[in-house]
């Protein structure tokens, strides 16, 4: 077999994906319950000094707002997979838990995702999330190693309380099983 160097491989007649594999809707979407985060990480846009002018304020999705967006989802025949991320952190926004229960009613996605800093999941929260419906949680940073990273912390978010997060979910989650008829088909 040839190798074809990659610069004769990016000249060569490409097809587009959307032509060869045409698609009704997206796989994923990801909405942004807020684009507020109580975390300052470097990495981040939200550390940015300007950030509040330059996202053009600090906003919250409200339960109408998600009604609309599961609305038009539903409508082109529901996707693989909702998250719940951009910019913000996921659970500043207290709707979180009906958004989640929301897209399980309508059964807009086959999996819901929510990925978050996990310093504002109490244990009140968590029971909330499970009590909506099965979702797959992601704690990126919550690895130790990250903790120095952040640039300014808020002195109300301790890490301290990002290790008890991840204990009361566990805890809720032994507890408050979602039923298996929430989960889509």
């Amino acid at each position: 077999m040839d190798k074809i160097s990659y610069g004769k491989l990016r000249e060569a007649p490409r097809t587009l994906l959307r032509d060869a594999v045409p698609l009704l809707a997206p796989f994923t979407i990801y909405v942004e319950p807020t684009n507020i985060c109580n975390f300052k990480c470097v990495y981040c846009p939200e550390s940015f000094e300007d950030f509040e002018q330059r996202s053009g304020g600090l906003t919250r999705m409200d339960l109408q707002g998600f009604e609309c967006v599961s609305d038009q989802i539903k409508a082109m025949g529901g996707i693989k997979t909702l998250n719940f991320y951009m910019m913000g952190e996921p659970l500043v926004n207290r709707d979180l838990p009906q958004f989640v229960s929301i897209a399980r009613q309508k059964q807009i996605a086959d999996r819901i995702i929510l990925t978050s800093n996990g310093s504002l999941l109490g244990e009140d929260a968590a029971r909330r999330l499970i009590e909506a419906g099965s979702i797959i949680c992601a704690f990126p940073s919550m690895a130790e190693t990250q903790a120095p990273t952040r640039a300014k912390p808020n002195p109300k978010c301790r890490w301290t309380a990002c290790k008890a997060m991840s204990r009361n979910f566990a805890n809720c989650g032994t507890t408050y099983e979602a039923p298996l008829s929430s989960t889509p088909k």
